[in-house]
């Protein structure tokens, strides 16, 4: 069984979105990254795809998912927080790569 790399982004950004989202140690933050994830999901998996067309939000969702991630990993003491904050980093930096044309498919 083969899942698509953007599926799994996809799932992995919401995954350590809904971790940050548990823990409600910071305000804001956690709850932009799990949205944001959740309307790529919707776009990824064709329910919201009219999204695509008014703005260019396929850029616009994994930077804001970066800077709250970001934000989270820059003020947590928690090894948990940590680990999440940085797979979404990392997953977010992936696909501003991918969109960016940076890494070719």
């Amino acid at each position: 069984m083969q899942i698509p790399l953007a599926t799994a982004l996809v799932v992995t950004a919401i995954l350590s979105s809904a971790v940050l989202v548990v823990d409600r140690e910071h305000r804001s933050s956690p709850f932009v990254a799990i949205g944001a994830a959740v309307i790529q999901a919707l776009i990824l998996f064709g329910f919201a795809d009219f999204l695509r067309n008014i703005w260019r939000i396929d850029f616009i969702l994994p930077a804001a998912q970066f800077i709250a991630a970001y934000t989270v990993w820059s003020e947590t003491q928690k090894k948990r927080l940590t680990t999440a904050s940085t797979v979404l980093l990392t997953v977010t930096m992936i696909e501003l790569a991918f969109l960016l044309g940076r890494i070719r498919a």
